[in-house]
């Protein structure tokens, strides 16, 4: 690019920008730019709306907002997700920097086994005594079938107490605002949607458990039927042996994902209303001093 082409372009950002910062004199604009473009002319932005102000930042999305324009919010574009380092480039001196992005949290994988590791003593407890009962050399798949069916109401009830809570908690618009003006958002977002993906999850398994055990010989196409009995890999592989070791292996993951689940409802829910009241209540007990 020439020297001309970078001052023509250079005039144009700065036309857009007086023009977007005298239309927020009257009611609220919104401003979008591109985030190499705002790095660019960074300093114009300075210049005309000072460097005092915040970003709040979510995954893709980015919002600037300065002292000087305090309804003129520029919306950020960028080709990935926001990191707090991608601001490491800017040069507002009096900048706060809110929010947590996508690849600061854990995913769901990276998540599920640090609650394991949270919850081990727990799951070690409940392994042992699972495996006491339904063990590898006495095939008790009716046993298993009950155990799935009276875990299906558990899970039934802990997902509609869980649906409640997060409800209850995103219908009070102030104190989901503040959740994010703290810079935690994003992150009690993700672990609602965890916990209520992991619920979710063990239910279609726990479902899948008690279906899939109730096949016999009987109920099986005669082509498979057939196949088995010419195939001894194919016959060990589709044999009331497997069938069992497979439902057993399944239940087992959905008890241990329960655990996980009933633990975040007093380790997380029950504890975030606590401190939330708590806070509360010493804001309402300051006001008397």
């Amino acid at each position: 690019m020439s020297k001309g082409e970078a001052m023509v372009q250079e005039s144009v950002f700065e036309k857009k920008l007086q023009f977007a910062y005298s239309e927020s004199q009257e009611t609220p604009y919104l401003l979008m730019i591109d985030y190499d473009e705002f790095l660019q002319y960074q300093k114009k932005i300075i210049e005309l709306l000072g460097d005092t102000g915040f970003i709040m930042y979510t995954d893709k999305r980015a919002v600037l907002c300065l002292k000087k324009a305090p309804n003129l919010h520029i919306y950020l574009m960028y080709k990935g997700y926001f990191t707090r380092k991608d601001f490491s480039e800017l040069c507002f001196r009096n900048l706060t920097i809110i929010g947590e992005g996508k690849k600061e949290l854990p995913g769901s994988i990276k998540q599920y086994i640090i609650d394991l590791k949270d919850n081990i003593f727990k799951i070690l407890f409940v392994t042992i005594l699972f495996f006491s009962i339904f063990n590898l050399e006495k095939i008790n798949i009716d046993g298993i079938i009950s155990l799935s069916g009276n875990l299906i109401n558990a899970i039934s009830i802990f997902t509609g107490i869980v649906f409640v809570f997060i409800g209850f908690i995103y219908s009070d618009k102030e104190k989901a605002i503040d959740i994010f003006l703290k810079g935690c958002g994003d992150k009690y977002y993700r672990i609602d949607k965890y916990v209520m993906s992991l619920s979710i999850i063990s239910l279609f398994v726990l479902i899948l458990v008690s279906a899939f055990g109730g096949i016999t010989r009987e109920m099986l196409p005669q082509i498979i039927l057939n196949l088995q009995d010419k195939n001894h890999l194919l016959d060990k592989l589709i044999s009331y042996q497997m069938q069992y070791y497979l439902c057993l292996a399944l239940t087992w993951f959905s008890l241990c994902s329960m655990i996980i689940c009933f633990s975040a409802l007093t380790d997380y829910y029950l504890s975030d209303l606590r401190n939330s009241f708590f806070i509360d209540a010493v804001k309402k007990k300051s006001k008397e001093l």
